[in-house]
């Protein structure tokens, strides 16, 4: 049974009425009749007789004619699609496509690229569709864009419109499982018999092998009622050499006026040969200040070229990373964008929240340790941290939280709901806060209080922690030699500094007290105990800063690690991360990010990396300006307020997941979708003739329309032949009357 576009249950009610008009027609004027008591009619009545018989057979023939024509015209208005070998020869072919053009930055590998050949697969597969037909062609990848759709095709104005608007990829990259429901709502929204999807793409491995179980089930839903051909444009194993930056990031140092810091880039060979002969470019706010030989990488691996970086002058400052490679096929992955603030000094605030110990007692403070490790350096201007310490009673006090870049708290206990709220508005502004437990973090029992209500901040469902993590007991380690550091596994630099260092010195910090907790939600575990994993340091970001928690003191009370090098290491380098949070400035093509500042600005210039700019009008709250972007090109994005004067500047770059070129073999990917219900055209094969050979569905509307109409024509000529012969034959009054009455059924 062929399938329907309309609904049966609707169009084939009103078919059944439409059949029923005529016959209703039929025994009306069938019971329509005069009694006439006449004697001389009986002599004629027997003749009569035979003549009825044979008239109610003609009009039964006209009646079968008029209702398969109702029949016919309910049939086509139910748009049947008969989806069969025998569709070939009957039915019209009228096919609704959705072209869609993987338009990702791997599309752009190859000298003759990757989209210069998936345009060409587009026109050969448009070339099978009839002009009229509907048409949807979009270039698919994170932020998709349509060329035309669900319009009527029209060859002449596609044709111009692949061939002179695209020219290149996006900067983007796939999102094929977002994109699989995309396409599902695309061929929902053609009217046409015969529904095809067309996927014209160079089927990275890194988007095939990660589809998920939700998206496999989408695709196996929409080709019960569509063609879904996949078109993969590269051969096996044909052109997937690609050397590319990967990263670039702040690694360590301080970030401050005539300091010296550290970045590391990452090249990586994505191709299966040895890369040999590439060398990179670093450039501080455009001037190249140095080229180093990358040497030689073996395929699937990495090399880190570090760079240190001299700052003279505060402010934002852009950094380039660029590789220079002889035969790379994908240029737009060779070169990666940072910016960092500079800053003249860092200005902190530590807090003792010992009840004895004081400044200026004798005893020692909880923050004695922190002060002199951020100190060490405060006599050189190239680092100089701004310390200024207070006990924990005079924090209230301080008016002027703004004032600071950082605040550390050291076994600060039961703070006041308002000093909650205040350095939770502080971080949200994008302050740092560093926290350290203690004594004073665990409630005594006749308390009987959760400690982690004291960090809470708004009412009710819009309750929240200023901590990283939710606190529970104290742990004392079992012996005297207390705990040793896990290698880290985290990115952040703090675990950097860690993983750098011999492991004999990183197993001479020791950790003899800890209070356990577990990660909140959005928080990220920087370093963990050996022994136990249980976590030592954690972030998290709240609004435009970030809070820093050690699950340890601050002091010797709980641990050997504050008067190891490594805590200096770690709180300058927290110190200079936090107040310049040189990841805040970055983003991806395609991702909305919102960065804020402070500036009473009404109107912001955006110039961007092409060159042009734009003025836009930022949401402005207080003396906060939140910028949202969307970053279209890689580069640097630099904000000016109307005076002209450089306000703040973003980094984007590419996703790096699109610089492995590496595609899944054709043989593979046709097993990988078979069983879904997709179908894969060989990149060799002729794609027009392929779609011709596997399109199945014609549409029977047009064929009963014009079956319909035959059937009222025949009918209409057939009564009109009974109704002359009748005539012809008769002279009597009986007949006379009796063939007015057919007469006037058959013309109704």
């Amino acid at each position: 049974m062929p399938a329907t576009l309309n609904s049966f249950a609707l169009w084939g009610t009103l078919g059944l009425i439409g059949i029923a008009v005529p016959i209703i027609i039929h025994l009306l004027y069938r019971k329509n009749r005069k009694q006439t008591d006449w004697a001389a009619m009986e002599l004629l009545r027997k003749a009569l007789v035979m003549r009825s018989g044979q008239i109610k057979i003609e009009d039964f023939l006209v009646l079968a004619l008029r209702c398969l024509a109702m029949l016919l015209i309910a049939a086509a208005l139910l748009r049947p699609i008969l989806d069969s070998a025998a569709s070939k020869w009957i039915g019209e072919k009228h096919i609704g496509m959705v072209v869609a053009i993987d338009a990702s930055l791997s599309m752009g590998h190859g000298e003759h690229s990757r989209f210069e050949k998936a345009i060409a697969k587009a026109q050969q597969v448009l070339s099978t569709a009839r002009e009229g037909d509907p048409v949807t062609i979009v270039l698919l990848s994170q932020n998709p864009e349509y060329i035309v759709r669900a319009a009527d095709y029209d060859p002449a104005k596609v044709e111009n419109l692949l061939t002179s608007k695209l020219t290149k990829p996006s900067p983007y990259p796939l999102a094929l499982d977002s994109n699989i429901n995309l396409l599902a709502e695309l061929a929902g929204e053609l009217e046409s018999g015969t529904r095809e999807v067309y996927l014209i793409t160079d089927a990275q491995e890194a988007d095939w092998d990660t589809l998920s179980g939700n998206s496999r089930e989408n695709l196996r839903e929409m080709t019960r009622e569509t063609g879904f051909f996949v078109l993969p444009i590269s051969t096996d194993g044909e052109g997937e050499e690609n050397l590319s930056i990967s990263s670039l990031n702040y690694a360590s140092g301080p970030l401050q006026s005539s300091g010296v810091a550290r970045f590391e880039a990452v090249v990586e060979n994505h191709g299966r040969e040895v890369a040999n002969g590439a060398s990179i470019e670093f450039l501080l706010d455009g001037k190249r200040t140095r080229k180093q030989e990358v040497g030689q990488i073996n395929p699937g691996d990495s090399r880190v070229i570090p760079y240190f970086a001299n700052f003279n002058n505060p402010g934002d400052l852009s950094l380039e990373a660029r590789l220079i490679s002889n035969g790379d096929d994908l240029d737009a992955d060779n070169g990666r964008f940072a910016v960092v603030n500079i800053k003249d000094s860092v200005r902190i605030l530590c807090v003792n929240g010992n009840s004895s110990g004081g400044i200026g007692s004798n005893s020692r403070s909880a923050v004695y340790y922190a002060v002199r490790a951020l100190r060490l350096k405060s006599s050189t201007p190239e680092s100089a941290m701004e310390v200024t310490q207070i006990n924990a009673t005079d924090l209230p006090l301080e008016d002027r939280l703004d004032d600071f870049d950082i605040i550390v708290l050291a076994n600060l206990g039961n703070p006041a709901p308002e000093t909650v709220a205040r350095l939770h508005g502080f971080t949200q502004r994008g302050g740092g806060l560093i926290l350290f437990t203690g004594e004073n973090f665990i409630p005594g029992a006749e308390e009987n209080t959760d400690p982690n209500e004291f960090f809470m901040v708004g009412e009710g469902d819009d309750k929240k922690s200023l901590l990283p993590a939710i606190i529970k007991e104290a742990k004392t380690a079992e012996n005297e030699t207390g705990w040793s550091l896990k290698t880290p596994d985290s990115d952040h630099p703090l675990a950097s500094i860690v993983k750098r260092l011999p492991e004999e010195i990183v197993n001479s910090a020791r950790i003899n007290k800890i209070i356990e907790s577990e990660p909140a939600p959005e928080s990220q575990v920087i370093l963990r105990i050996a022994e136990n994993n249980m976590p030592l340091l954690l972030a998290r970001q709240i609004g435009a800063g970030s809070v820093l928690m050690f699950t340890t003191s601050a002091d010797r009370n709980w641990n050997a690690l504050a008067i190891h090098p490594l805590y200096a290491m770690l709180l300058q380098q927290a110190a200079t991360t936090m107040s310049s949070q040189p990841t805040s400035r970055l983003t991806a093509c395609g991702e909305a990010m919102v960065h804020s500042i402070q500036s009473n600005a009404k109107r912001l210039t955006v110039v961007k990396p092409d060159g042009t700019s734009d003025t836009i009008r930022p949401a402005q709250i207080g003396e906060t300006l939140n910028i949202e972007l969307t970053a279209e090109l890689p580069g640097i994005y630099q904000y000016n307020d109307d005076a002209g004067s450089a306000l703040t500047a973003v980094a984007a770059n590419i996703d790096p997941g699109e610089s492995n070129v590496r595609v899944i073999a054709s043989k593979s990917l046709e097993s990988e979708v078979d069983s879904i219900g997709l179908k894969v055209i060989e990149p060799g094969s002729s794609a027009a003739a392929a779609i011709k050979s596997a399109r199945r569905g014609s549409d029977l509307s047009s064929l009963l329309l014009t079956l319909a109409i035959l059937c009222f024509l025949i009918q209409s000529i057939i009564a009109k032949i009974f109704t002359k012969k009748i005539s012809r034959g008769e002279t009597d009054v009986a007949a006379s009357l009796q063939l007015s009455q057919v007469a006037a059924a058959r013309r109704s």
